[in-house]
């Protein structure tokens, strides 16, 4: 596939099982409900906004293309927006955008190649074991090399990561795609670098596979590493409680778009937890218990109740030990106020709903590439289950369902690529810091 081909795509789909074994999962249908013309404005309105008033300006290296996911809550018969997770690169299925944007979010994680520093790079693109999108690290692969053919190099090897030591390959540009399974019994990390199979990696697209590095030293290294991360910033905020605590810094700001903090604690061993959850249930009644790390938003558990504490700390263990591929620690467990999502007020027709914000990157600025809503049935909280919901494309359709108007989604994109540029110029900062809470 030569960028990116919607008929190839769908093509390599429905033919899954013979190219790699196992199915593919079109995103075809959500793709085709956006409206583009409708995104295109939305985008245009809020990267102007954020560009006069130099809200999303990041020099670092540290991030290129992700998403940032908002609940839309009630407080007070009000709308407020409530940002609650980031995703790197690998998980945020960009196929769900319009072409152009799925393009331009490509486009983004290209623009670390203006960081690299090697004459003949070597690209490694992790994905999960068994990817329902691995088509979208095939377009993206297929992408890049297409950039290295154009700037004059003979050759550019596109292989899996058991080629990668190869001798012929490394005399020109090498691009290996691999699975979690086959990458991280390989992987180190140095003072400076990251290694695959003692190889020095100059990109790596895939920064989940870094959240089973817990040590804080090795964390503090990827920061300012030679290896280009995709994204860097995200393999360090999988620790939700550090998403919140860039919120919580910039509040005022993110106030003018209606996004507000979410009050949260930290517990940094199962005792600790315990206690911290305990103490936060006197004074709200229903908490969020979210482990750091892959395995956290299959993990997540709901507790309103002092007497599940432990059993519901337990299941969540015992899910994120089956679920993190990656072998991370759990700990520390971010503990937080569970939003209310009532529709009563503000919405008279609306629903509960949320909203994934896709984000990418052109030089030096931070930009919006869209959104996709996952619309709920019934009472909702931050448990990433689907049970009862469906997603669908930003369309003047589904924003009548939902009760917004166009200006709270550019509000939205606005809050988004701000977070995540504020978070990239201020990662030392925001990690360095005493871990306590807000709440």
């Amino acid at each position: 596939m030569s960028y990116i081909d919607l008929v190839e795509v769908e093509h390599f789909v429905d033919n899954s099982i013979l190219y790699k074994g196992y199915r593919q999962s079109s995103l075809k249908s959500l793709r085709d409900s956006q409206d583009q013309d409708l995104t295109s404005k939305l985008v245009r309105l809020s990267s102007q906004y954020l560009y006069f008033r130099n809200l999303n300006k990041l020099k670092e290296p540290n991030f290129f293309a992700g998403a940032v996911d908002f609940i839309i809550g009630d407080r007070e018969g009000k709308r407020k927006f409530y940002a609650v997770d980031a995703q790197g690169a690998s998980g945020s299925n960009f196929s769900s955008l319009p072409k152009m944007f799925w393009q331009m979010a490509n486009d983004s994680i290209l623009e670390s190649l203006l960081f690299t520093k090697s004459r003949n790079p070597l690209v490694l693109i992790a994905h999960p074991n068994e990817d329902e999108a691995y088509y979208e690290k095939y377009c993206l692969a297929q992408n890049l090399r297409q950039i290295f053919l154009s700037k004059g190099f003979d050759k550019c090897a596109l292989v899996g990561v058991e080629e990668v030591a190869r001798k012929e390959n490394l005399k020109n540009p090498v691009i290996a795609l691999g699975s979690y399974d086959d990458i991280l019994p390989k992987l180190t990390v140095s003072s400076d670098r990251v290694y695959f199979d003692s190889n020095p990696i100059d990109m790596l697209v895939g920064s989940e596979v870094l959240s089973h590095l817990k040590r804080d030293k090795q964390r503090s290294t990827l920061i300012d590493s030679k290896t280009v991360i995709i994204n860097a910033l995200c393999g360090i905020t999988e620790d939700r409680f550090l998403i919140y605590r860039a919120a919580d810094a910039i509040s005022e700001q993110l106030a003018t778009f209606d996004v507000e903090p979410i009050k949260w604690r930290v517990g940094k061993d199962f005792n600790e937890t315990v206690k911290v959850v305990e103490e936060a249930l006197e004074e709200f009644a229903n908490i969020v218990l979210t482990p750091h790390g892959g395995g956290s938003r299959h993990a997540a558990e709901l507790i309103s109740k002092t007497e599940d504490v432990r059993g519901k700390l337990n299941v969540s263990l015992r899910s994120f030990a089956k679920n993190d591929v990656l072998k991370a620690d759990p700990y520390p467990y971010t503990i937080s106020k569970a939003i209310e999502t009532s529709s009563s007020g503000w919405q008279e027709v609306g629903i509960p709903c949320d909203v994934r914000v896709f984000i990418g990157r052109s030089g030096s600025r931070i930009l919006p590439l869209g959104a996709v809503l996952r619309v709920k049935d019934g009472r909702a909280d931050e448990r990433r289950s689907t049970g009862g919901s469906r997603f669908a494309g930003i369309n003047k359709e589904t924003l009548l369902q939902i009760g917004l108007k166009e200006m709270d989604i550019a509000d939205i994109f606005s809050a988004a690529a701000h977070l995540i540029a504020f978070m990239g110029n201020n990662l030392d900062e925001i990690v360095g810091k005493t871990v306590t809470g807000n709440g």
